[in-house]
């Protein structure tokens, strides 16, 4: 036992690891040394969230002499935009989104610098506005004009880069490409990669997930999904610490088991630890303990 214990020393540098590069990648994998050179050369790879609605209840809605699908319904639309707007309003302590946020211009865009955020969504063809979606003809047009040709001047977004298709709308027909016919919304934020900022953008993406998973019970008539770059760690630490109920009644049943096949049953405390054979029992588990 002493000679097991003092092995255990090695406890005091055991820390866990929760990062999926460092579990599943070698440090002198070619690709992992390809990726740390990019990132010292052109700086760290931006991280993604992204928000995903749709209808609970599929339908159509009738516009501008067509019918097109439910997911388009001003009131779909502007749930979804309400909670856009509530994201990007999310703070951790003084830092919001647009501190957090990944801005393809960077430095450069200085006429709308609380603009330059990358968020990419269908509102952005309607130029972020609210009142665009009061017009159900109006925004048809434009959303049939922009799924189209996403690089026209007025479906560029706030970044000034195109809001492309395959990022913003799902479900449609990928041979006929009638985006009309689309029965998902997908909201991307994209955000800064550095590590200066990565504490505090763990910290936002834990308030978006928290917040998206109040609205799933708040909006019965959607059907809301949401993944952030966190997410992966996250489960990867859930499974670790759910295992630990398992291991540990495991390592009771082991010394029951042992006590009952190996001992009498005596109900003195003296004869409990000699003829149940508690020690022996102890000793097993202990040694699995350390062989673990």
């Amino acid at each position: 036992l002493a000679l097991a214990g003092l092995c255990c020393g090695g406890w005091y540098n055991f820390r866990i690891t929760t990062d999926p590069v460092e579990l599943w990648t070698s440090e002198n994998s070619i690709s992992r040394m390809q990726k740390i050179d990019f990132d010292k050369q052109f700086g760290t790879t931006y991280r993604t969230c992204q928000m995903v609605v749709k209808e609970k209840s599929p339908s159509t809605f009738g516009v501008n002499s067509k019918v097109v699908n439910g997911v388009f319904n001003p009131d779909i639309l502007k749930q979804t935009f309400d909670m856009m707007q509530a994201i990007e309003s999310l703070k951790v302590g003084n830092v919001s989104y647009s501190d957090l946020c990944y801005k393809p211009l960077g430095e450069f865009n200085k006429t709308h610098p609380s603009e330059d955020c990358a968020t990419l969504s269908i509102f952005q063809w309607m130029d972020n506005n609210r009142t665009f979606l009061n017009d159900p003809s109006k925004y048809i047009t434009r959303l049939e004009l922009c799924a189209e040709a996403t690089a026209l001047p007025e479906c560029l977004a706030s970044f000034r880069g195109p809001s492309a298709t395959k990022y913003v709308l799902g479900g449609y027909d990928a041979v006929r490409l009638n985006y009309m016919d689309s029965t998902t919304l997908a909201v991307t934020f994209a955000l800064d990669g550095s590590t200066e900022k990565l504490e505090n953008i763990l910290k936002w993406e834990t308030a978006m997930k928290e917040y998206l998973l109040e609205q799933m019970s708040k909006r019965p008539d959607l059907k809301i999904a949401f993944s952030t770059d966190r997410a992966l760690e996250d489960e990867i630490d859930r499974a670790s610490h759910a295992d630990i109920f398992t291991i540990v009644l495991s390592y009771i049943l082991m010394f029951v088991y042992v006590g009952v096949t190996l001992g009498d049953i005596d109900c003195s405390v003296r004869g409990c630890l000699l003829n149940s054979k508690a020690l022996l029992g102890v000793g097993g588990v202990v040694i699995v303990l350390v062989s673990v």
